[in-house]
């Protein structure tokens, strides 16, 4: 249960000091599918709700005219670009060597750049699926930038996604939406995300699959493309402290996750990771 009283937490990212309160709305749009609730119908919520998300068509109403103009792909949303994955162009994604695409993919799963109510340092909530994926994928590109290595794209799937867990009562979790860090290396494209498999990365024909929706669309997007609503191609920028305060408000959740499934959070959240044991 998410703390109900104020509890200012103080996170530290790039030389920069935040302050959250814990109990505010996460500014993310969330990528939580019920059990029973098609991505359709959250498809169609997101449409309804967030209709102001869509860049392209407030262009196209200052445009004030009926065809599009040429550059209106530099305002679609990561939610308006996405197709079937056989129809996705990869060429955008950087390459680079099998090596520094492991140091990308261990220093952006292990890095602790939040801290929590109990001043204990924290890495990004891999180990909390249900939601948070926007922030976390933030967060290993920020820290791939901080470094100074080559800051990844971002991925996008949508549809109606189940993907098994370890970290989830039911030992499933389900979303409409997913989003991670991409990079290419040898020409084969690879995603960054260690909440669905910590020790390495996937392919990206992996990555979908183990989402379990053949009928999946995806999106590759620029670095900072935060949530569907979020332009595709074009950068924003000011998603770092986006970023540390969303994820700050997942913090107790996941906590409070490993002691439900009666495992030590102390150990898991702290220096001992499941992963350093499969590893």
């Amino acid at each position: 249960m998410q703390l109900l009283s104020t509890i200012v937490l103080f996170v530290c990212l790039s030389g920069f000091t935040f302050s959250l309160n814990a109990a505010e709305i996460v500014s993310g749009i969330s990528a939580r599918r019920a059990p029973g609730v098609s991505a359709q119908s959250k498809m169609h919520e997101f449409e309804t709700t967030h209709a102001n998300r869509f860049p392209s068509r407030k262009h196209d109403e200052k445009d004030g005219k009926a065809e599009k103009k040429r550059d209106r792909k530099d305002y679609l949303s990561a939610y308006e670009a996405r197709v079937l994955l056989e129809k996705l162009d990869t060429s955008s994604v950087p390459e680079v060597s099998k090596e520094d695409m492991l140091t990308i993919f261990t220093e952006g799963r292990d890095h602790r750049p939040l801290v929590d109510q109990e001043s204990r340092k924290r890495r990004p909530t891999w180990l909390y699926p249900d939601d948070g994926c926007f922030a976390r994928a933030e967060l290993v590109n920020r820290e791939a930038e901080k470094r100074g290595h080559t800051v990844p794209l971002k991925v996008f799937v949508f549809g109606n996604l189940s993907a098994e867990t370890t970290n989830h009562p039911d030992g499933m979790i389900s979303w409409w939406y997913h989003v991670a860090p991409i990079l290419k290396n040898d020409g084969e494209v690879y995603v960054l995300d260690p909440a669905l498999k910590a020790t390495e990365p996937l392919t990206l024909k992996d990555w979908v699959g183990r989402m379990s929706d053949e009928k999946a669309e995806v999106s590759v997007c620029v670095g900072t493309a935060y949530d569907p609503g979020s332009l595709c191609f074009k950068d924003e920028g000011g998603t770092a402290s986006r970023a540390i305060a969303d994820e700050s408000y997942y913090l107790e959740s996941e906590w409070e996750r490993i002691e439900d499934l009666g495992r030590n959070p102390e150990d898991e959240l702290g220096d001992r990771p499941p992963w350093s044991i499969e590893i």
